[in-house]
């Protein structure tokens, strides 16, 4: 089989179509982080070729470097202000906007991984 025969062969064909899916997976998930804070960090996994878990690694270590805690992010943080149920059952107050964010990419993370298995 020439070389010209094995890049059009079927298989060839799928295992290409299932590393550019993974490449889409993993710059979707990339592009899913926080840019305006780690645009820098982003722009290097997609070059370098990074996984979402080695970015996630820089990122934290970025953080550590920046000296973020999560206590000055609590600290700095406001609880939302939210209105009685209607029929005036007793409501919860709003989740912070981190717990949100930190669920979102965590059902990425799940995604990606279950797409790319």
């Amino acid at each position: 089989m020439n070389e010209l025969d094995l890049i059009n062969s079927p298989a060839m064909q799928e295992a290409l179509q299932k590393a550019v899916l993974a490449e889409r997976l993993r710059i979707t998930g990339l592009l899913a982080m926080d840019q305006r804070q780690f645009g820098k960090e982003i722009r290097a996994a997609i070059e370098k070729g990074w996984s979402l878990e080695a970015t996630s690694v820089e990122i934290l270590r970025v953080i550590s470097d920046r000296g973020i805690t999560l206590d000055a992010i609590e600290r700095d943080g406001q609880a939302a202000v939210y209105a009685p149920a209607p029929d005036g059952a007793p409501s919860k107050p709003a989740p912070r906007a981190g717990e949100a964010i930190f669920r979102a990419r965590a059902k990425i993370v799940a995604a990606l991984k279950g797409a790319t298995s």
